[in-house]
């Protein structure tokens, strides 16, 4: 079984994926794996549920409590893993989340538009401020996130500490935090107790209720850097979102001073089975101007080039596939 298994994430490895999804009814079982260009089920007759079991012992799950929800973690085929199961009435679910060990962790390797790689390069340097990251699970946010945590560490020698669940990209240059809920830390709580260790930048992986996303501003207006990733569709969403968490609009026009919306593709020449596929992020940066006039008009400004534009004009390009362009944002 353990051969399986390992086979099963050399696979997922070699398509990119970043996390496998399990879906088990009785003893069969669906799999699917989150690639860049979406989940996409396997087609495969080889495992069924009992790789599921296994793969809960692998984990280090209590055996004896399946009935309840649980997480668990441990490497396999050389990546380090994260598990969640979630048992249902008459189904049992489970993700398996691939951490990032091999990640590109530069800024000039995040994107080819010079134009995203200098704005990137500026963050780095900033000592205050808030700016918001969005888009879907494996669209590059973790890579992105710490690429500028890194530069800002190593080259302009600021203090960097980041909040995460789970830490996906082990990185010494910097503070690491992990979520543990089980034991009272949560982002709430994470946030007021890195605001004590006098930090210049402040990562937050994931914005997820509304009293953390007050502590965020909170922590953008004492004075601090605050890099921060929120659930939303677009960055004009994103905008929408705060409101929903309480956010008040006079507030997000003080200080928010940006948000990047990205998507990541497989490149179009390298769509084959090659182990080393390349693959291509697309931003949408949405500064403070374009900010004030969507919160004034709620919509882009004339001439914005709104994430959907960049996307197909990088299909037109042969950058991308138009397929998966067209998937993406319909046209």
């Amino acid at each position: 079984m353990e051969e399986k298994l390992l086979a099963l994430i050399r696979l997922a490895r070699n398509r990119r994926a970043s996390d496998i999804h399990f879906i088990r009814r009785g003893n069969s079982l669906e799999i699917s794996l989150r690639q860049p260009d979406g989940l996409v089920q396997l087609q495969q007759d080889i495992f069924d549920a009992s790789l599921l079991e296994y793969l809960k012992y692998r984990m280090g799950l209590d055996l004896t409590r399946l009935h309840s929800p649980q997480s668990g973690s441990g490497a396999l085929a050389g990546t380090d893993c994260r598990f969640a199961f979630l048992p249902a009435q008459d189904m049992e679910t489970g993700v398996l989340r691939l951490m990032q060990a091999d990640a590109a962790l530069h800024i000039q390797d995040l994107s080819s538009d010079p134009a995203v790689t200098e704005f990137f390069y500026k963050l780095a340097g900033q000592t205050k401020g808030l700016v918001l990251f969005v888009g879907p699970t494996g669209s590059g946010k973790t890579t992105t996130l710490h690429a500028i945590l890194r530069e800002a560490s190593l080259v302009h020698d600021l203090k960097c500490v980041s909040l995460e669940d789970p830490i996906e990209i082990p990185d010494p240059s910097y503070v690491q935090i992990s979520i543990d809920e089980d034991n009272g830390l949560t982002y709430e709580r994470g946030i007021e107790e890195l605001m004590r260790h006098d930090p210049d930048v402040i990562c937050i992986q994931e914005v997820r209720t509304p009293s953390a996303a007050a502590r965020l501003f909170t922590a953008a207006f004492t004075g601090h850097f605050v890099l921060a990733t929120i659930h939303a569709g677009s960055g004009r969403e994103c905008l929408w979102r705060l409101r929903d968490l309480g956010i008040g609009e006079e507030l997000i026009r003080e200080q928010l001073d940006a948000v990047i919306s990205q998507r990541l593709y497989p490149a179009a020449e390298e769509r084959g089975v090659s182990e080393n596929k390349k693959e291509v992020c697309l931003h949408e940066i949405i500064k403070k101007p374009e900010i004030l006039h969507l919160l004034d008009k709620g919509v882009y400004p004339p001439g914005f080039r709104r994430l959907e534009d960049i996307v197909h004009q990088a299909a037109s390009d042969g950058s991308i596939r138009a397929e998966d362009a067209a998937r993406d944002f319909p046209r």
